[in-house]
């Protein structure tokens, strides 16, 4: 399996595949099962920085859609996580492609999440074709569901993590009402949100999150070779269905996925693993 190690200013400025095209078309081509997983790496400055957590790494995953087919790239996958483990691992939901019956991608989920491995722990939220069945079966896992709930977890080195789950199979289910009851954001704590929905970022503004993660759009899954999707089925505007943006005081950080819906097939847009290093300062690339 090959993993595509990505920095970030290559994801916004060029798509990856931009000086491959000529050369390799069906590189960037891939029919399911995934062979090819993009490892994007982001460093984000953050405000107020606790003492501690420059360094501090997240990994976040998202829309796995699981069938009955394990993909053999997903061994590497868990390979790599288990021998470099994150300090959080975040998931934004989908876990399974059906939204009727998640009981015969069950076993597959489980195997998947029973890999996972991070210092700090492992949260995930649900989306739009999962039960929320899904997490009730994985409890014993030690994978924490945080759908509509606020977790604070307080890291070594003593500063504290605050971690937001949003409601996330349909998009009605945050409400006003939830969005009240979060306090107000304690400058002292870093705010992480979790979405399965890139466009409830508006609806959320007021929680006014250092990160808000997302997946859903799978990045367009289908996309022209400037890597402009398709489609994206969100309401945000098309650049922002993948990748990470500056958005107010917010980032936004758009994983494209891991999985295929629909058609078995993705095109200048490969599946995707997210990895977010926190930092104090931008760092000068010249």
């Amino acid at each position: 399996m090959d993993f595509c190690e990505v920095e970030p200013r290559r994801v916004a400025e060029q798509p990856p595949w931009a000086n491959a095209w000529t050369f390799a078309p069906l590189r960037w081509v891939q029919f399911f099962p995934p062979t090819r997983i993009e490892w994007t790496r982001l460093r984000l400055p953050i405000a107020n920085l606790p003492r501690g957590f420059d360094g501090l790494r997240i990994l976040h995953l998202s829309d796995l859609h699981l069938k009955t087919r394990w993909p053999a790239a997903y061994d590497g996958l868990l390979d790599r996580i288990g021998q470099h483990p994150p300090d959080l691992l975040l998931f934004t939901g989908d876990f399974v492609d059906n939204k009727y019956d998640h009981r015969p991608a069950l076993p597959l989920v489980r195997r998947m999440v029973e890999g996972w491995a991070a210092r700090a722990g492992r949260f995930a939220i649900h989306g739009n074709h999962d039960s929320y069945a899904i997490g009730a079966a994985l409890r014993d896992t030690g994978v924490r569901f945080i759908d509509g709930q606020r977790e604070i977890l307080r890291l070594p080195g003593g500063g504290l993590i605050e971690l937001i789950g949003l409601p996330g199979r349909r998009r009605l289910e945050l409400s006003p009402r939830f969005l009240r009851s979060i306090p107000a954001r304690n400058p002292a704590t870093v705010r992480v949100v979790l979405s399965h929905f890139p466009d409830h970022l508006r609806r959320a503004s007021s929680l006014k999150a250092d990160i808000f993660l997302a997946g859903h759009t799978h990045g367009g899954q289908v996309c022209f070779p400037t890597g402009r999707p398709i489609l994206t089925h969100d309401a945000l505007p098309p650049p922002l269905a993948t990748g990470a943006h500056r958005v107010a005081d917010t980032w936004l950080v758009v994983n494209r996925g891991l999985g295929y819906t629909g058609l078995p097939i993705r095109a200048f847009c490969t599946p995707e693993v997210v990895e977010i290093t926190l930092t104090e300062k931008i760092e000068d690339r010249g």
